[in-house]
């Protein structure tokens, strides 16, 4: 795994030295070995101005090991000289079309073109604008599979103002419901080696 990941660097820094901006894509527990790896190797870096970490997949499969974000962030900051606001972090899954992107407040706001439905224990759907339960959705670009998902992630939702500026849907709280199977991005990317 470190020799994949000190590939990985390899190749970032022939595009830094290329005066290539990057883009990262990974689950956050990738990125925490990442920094570990840097750590041990004496590695730092300086990417380039407009480059990019995109968070994905969450903690599910290594709850043990999940550290706070701001802990991962300035990690992240200090490792590869990139600005804390270029650490972004997404939530999604295969069955929805969309990616909601947490906002500097912690909200992960749902776009306009996703309906969100929150269910609870009995799977009703319950109605209000602070809700916490199971997260549903209908996504009308839907085509291969049916457009109405109930997940199997528990959340909080909250419906409103954000400080950053938005208003609307927005869930600031996601995990899995209780009792139930580790599996979508997070037990994908817990069973494959970086």
């Amino acid at each position: 795994k470190e020799t994949n990941y000190l590939k990985l660097l390899e190749n970032i820094r022939k595009s830094i030295h290329e005066g290539r901006k990057v883009f990262i894509f990974g689950a956050p527990y990738q990125f925490k070995e990442l920094c570990e790896v840097m750590a041990g190797n004496n590695k730092k870096m300086e990417l380039q101005k407009g480059s990019l970490v995109l968070m994905g997949g969450g903690w599910k499969s290594f709850v043990g090991e999940a550290i706070d974000r701001d802990t991962l962030v300035n990690m992240l900051t200090n490792a590869l000289g990139i600005p804390s606001q270029m650490v972004l972090e997404g939530y999604s899954m295969t069955e929805i079309n969309t990616l909601m992107l947490r906002c500097e407040h912690g909200r992960f706001h749902i776009p306009p073109l996703v309906e969100p439905v929150i269910f609870d224990k009995e799977l009703n759907p319950l109605g209000g604008k602070d809700l916490k339960g199971t997260f549903g959705f209908l996504d009308p670009l839907a085509v291969s599979y049916p457009g109405f998902i109930i997940s199997g992630d528990y959340v909080h939702f909250v419906d409103g103002e954000c400080n950053c500026g938005l208003t609307g849907p927005a869930l600031t709280e996601i995990g899995r419901l209780p009792g139930s199977e580790i599996k979508g991005c997070g037990g994908i990317m817990g069973s494959i080696q970086a």
